[in-house]
């Protein structure tokens, strides 16, 4: 059977990211506003799904750091083992990808 894998960041970028995410208030106690959870800044950002070789894609998150920069998940690599295996990375404000898969790994699931 063919079909889309998901192997997502590397545990690098997912750790980098857990680190140093900024937060922000998710819900608030109704009587005085207090923070009583916050959540991740992040959100899903819409891209083409036509880039994919038609077989849908994988949902790219936009995070806000701490220090109010902005990185982007995106695609690094696809290479095709009974479908496309995404590989993701991390880009940064000047558009260099940083954590990015070792080229062994990617290669070896294949």
């Amino acid at each position: 059977m063919r079909c889309s894998q998901y192997f997502g960041l590397s545990a690098e970028a997912d750790l980098y990211i857990k680190e140093n995410v900024a937060e922000v208030p998710n819900i608030l106690c109704p009587h005085c506003s207090k923070v009583v959870n916050t959540k991740i800044d992040a959100h899903v950002y819409k891209i083409d799904e036509d880039d994919y070789m038609g077989w849908g894609h994988p949902p790219l998150s936009e995070y806000r750091m701490k220090d109010g920069s902005i990185l982007k998940e995106v695609v690094q690599d696809v290479p095709w083992s009974s479908g496309p295996c995404y590989f993701l990375c991390l880009e940064n404000e000047d558009g260099e990808q940083v954590f990015e898969w070792p080229e062994e790994e990617i290669k070896s699931c294949i």
